[in-house]
Order: structure tokens, then sequence, then C-alpha cells
């Protein structure tokens, strides 16, 4: 009787999986760009990151020992072309949209300093400025106030100080503040600006989209996986996720948890990723716009392996020697 209540759960469970899979329809690419001469020569295993540097155009970088490539495209008559290319530039975090769209390589080293390369976009020239405090890696002036840092934009800055989170204005003023309750060791405060009077923010499990003042507007499901990519559109109507996922059959499943009593959750695989999730939703609604799932040629942890453009209408994902752009719906009717 035991045996064939477990047969019966099996089957539920596959047939389950089985009606999902046939479900969700993997998303379609409207453009594909073979990034296999940016490849780096010296290594097997290489890092990339891709920014859009405007609504036609982006920027690629892949990293390898020596330095990284780095390459810009565009797309403007329909098709994809390369506009300039450039080898073996300096390492950097991520790689961001300069206000002229030319191209930031954060955090580069140099010597004893960390600073800013700026390239113009068709790549033919570059400046150096080292980090200054109070200056954001854009080169613009962050509104000072009292606290952490949480967030800053174009127009204001989010600061936590005693458990309260404060939005100053570039002009000093006060736009906003509410309580957030004192940060543990284990959590502090995330927060994204979203336009010019919202922000996301997340304190412990569930995010939500409130305004200035804490009033929460709207709740979001925790996505899945994790990691701290995240990009928006300009006016913050549309916000991507770029996680990290892990999912494995019942048997392993069972395997992983009966190993954390034993090993103090120390020698588990259970934070080893084998995908990655991009997915894309509504800032007004919460609901989904986009969502694809690797599995196969992912990059490395540690990269920014996608971006939305400014407008909310694309997304550029980047796997080992590739790049997909896809098209956003102009209304989003998923699930969150």
């Amino acid at each position: 009787m035991k045996m064939y209540g477990l047969l019966c759960i099996v089957i539920l469970v596959v047939a389950f999986a089985v009606a999902s899979t046939a479900q969700d329809v993997p998303p379609r690419p409207i453009y594909t760009i073979d990034l296999s001469s940016l490849v780096p020569q010296d290594t097997t295993s290489f890092q990339g990151t891709v920014a859009f540097l405007g609504n036609q155009t982006l920027a690629v970088s892949i990293c390898g020992k020596v330095g990284c490539n780095l390459a810009t495209f565009d797309y403007a008559d329909g098709k994809i072309r390369q506009i300039a290319q450039v080898h073996e530039v300096e390492h950097s975090r991520s790689i961001l949209r300069a206000s002229d769209g030319g191209v930031l390589l954060t955090a580069v080293r140099r010597g004893k300093e960390n600073g800013v390369v700026h390239f113009s976009s068709d790549l033919r020239s570059s400046q150096w400025t080292p980090t200054v405090p109070g200056v954001s890696t854009a080169g613009e002036k962050i509104p000072n106030g009292n606290g952490r840092l949480l967030a800053h934009s174009a127009i204001a800055a989010a600061y936590l100080d005693q458990g309260i989170v404060r939005i100053q204005g570039m002009d000093g003023r006060l736009l906003g503040s509410f309580v957030a309750g004192i940060p543990s060791d284990k959590f502090i405060p995330a927060a994204l600006f979203l336009g010019s009077d919202r922000l996301w923010f997340q304190r412990s499990g569930t995010p939500e989209i409130r305004d200035f003042n804490g009033k929460v507007l709207l709740k979001l499901d925790k996505p899945d996986g994790w990691g701290g990519r995240m990009g928006k559109s300009d006016d913050g109507t549309r916000l991507m996720y770029d996680r990290y996922t892990r999912h494995v059959g019942l048997a392993q499943t069972i395997m992983e948890g009966a190993l954390v009593l034993p090993t103090m959750g120390m020698s588990t695989d259970g934070d080893v990723p084998n995908g990655e999730m991009v997915s894309v939703i509504d800032t007004e609604s919460g609901k989904r716009c986009f969502e694809w799932n690797g599995k196969e040629k992912l990059l490395p942890i540690g990269g920014y392996h996608a971006d939305i453009d400014p407008s909310g209408r694309l997304v550029a994902i980047m796997t080992q020697g590739s790049l997909a752009i896809y098209r956003l719906p102009d209304s989003c009717s998923g699930r969150e």
C-alpha cells in the first residue's frame, strides 16, 4: 500500500513537471550576436558583461587572465552592426552606460588607486578618472546624508541612519523618510530608485515598491535564486532581475537536505548554481513581462550577464560566446 502511494506521488510530480514545461515556452530572441572573436585565447574560463548604451546600442566585455576584450554594437537599421572593438583593456568590476553614450569601466585599479575608465562609444579614446568620495561612477555628485548610502540616482540619494531611511535631494532638501528598522549583520536593506518618486526596497524576504515616505505601493514576490544584479528602464516602470538558480531532482533534494545537519550546512552543493534566470516585471502592476531560464553555456558567477535598455523594450542576455536580444511586450500580463 505504501509503495502504491509513493508511486502515485511520483506520477503526479512527473505529470506536473511535464505540464509546466509545456506551458512555459522559452522566449525567442530577435537578434543573436556571435561573440567568439572576443573570447580570450589565454584561458578556458572567462567572464562576460553586457550593458546597453542607449535604446539601439550596447557594449560587451569578455575578460580573461591578461585583460578584457571590449566591443560596441548597434542595430539602428534592423541589423546588428559592430561599431568598434578593442583588446586587452584593464579588468573592471562592471561596464555601465555613460551620459554621452560611451562606456564606463568601473573599479579599475591603477597602482594604489581605484577609478573609472571612460571610453567613447567608438572606443577610439579613453580617459581614466580616480574615484572621488561623494561622486558617482558616472561622475555625478551624490547628495550628502548621514548613515549608510543605500542607493543614488541623478536627482537623489537614500541613506539608512539608525533604522530610518532618508531620501536627500540634490539641493540638500529632505524628500522623504520612513522607518526601516535596525539592520542586522545578516541582512542590510537594499534599495533602487525607480523614476523620480519611487523606490524598490527590500529589508528581508519580500521586496516592495515604496514612495519616498515609505508607503508600500506594491508587494512583490521574492524572485527565485540569488544574486544582486538588477536593471531598470529610465522611467522605472520595468525592473530586471539577473539571478543564479539551482534546481535538482527530488532524490538530489532529499540527499542535500540530509547532509545539512551532519555537516552543519557547510559541505552540500546547495549554493552551487546550475542555472540562471533573467526576469522583467512591471513595477506598477507587479505583472511579469519576461522570463528566461538558462542551463547551458552559462558564464561563471560574478559578471553582469543581462541588461534592460533605457526604454524598457529590450533585454540582452549573454552566455558563453553569444549574446541574445529579446523584445519585451508593450503590456505585461504574466504572473509575477
